[in-house]
């Protein structure tokens, strides 16, 4: 029984991993690793972030200072989120994830657990 079962999990596991659904978002994520203005932008993001962390431990919430570091970081944030491959990315993501979910929903909840399989 054990052993049909793990064969069973490991037939679901290349199902999955060989659906077009997950081929399409590694295609996705190889073209964002391979973008250059996409990697810069995601790069700025990060250093306004950390830049912004290390302003807002040293300086009072309405310093104009720490404000404007806030702004500076929201407004790349959003330039990054609304960058044509995050979108292409994040639609491709929503696809796996609801395998995901469908997986938890008609295998696990099926034994009154709900372990959660993580992507």
């Amino acid at each position: 029984m054990e052993e049909k079962l793990y064969n069973e999990v490991i037939l679901l596991k290349e199902l999955i991993s060989n659906s077009k659904e997950v081929k399409a978002l590694l295609e996705i994520d190889k073209e964002l690793n391979d973008d250059l203005s996409f990697k810069i932008l995601s790069s700025k993001v990060n250093e306004l972030k950390e830049e912004y962390e290390r302003f807002s431990k040293i300086l009072k919430e309405d310093d104009l200072t720490l404000i404007n570091k806030r702004k500076e970081y929201h407004l790349k944030k959003k330039e990054l989120d609304n960058h044509p491959l995050t979108i292409k990315y994040m639609e491709a993501y929503k696809k796996v994830k609801e395998i995901y979910n469908l997986v938890n929903e008609e295998i696990f909840d099926l034994f009154n657990k709900t372990p959660t399989i993580k992507i």
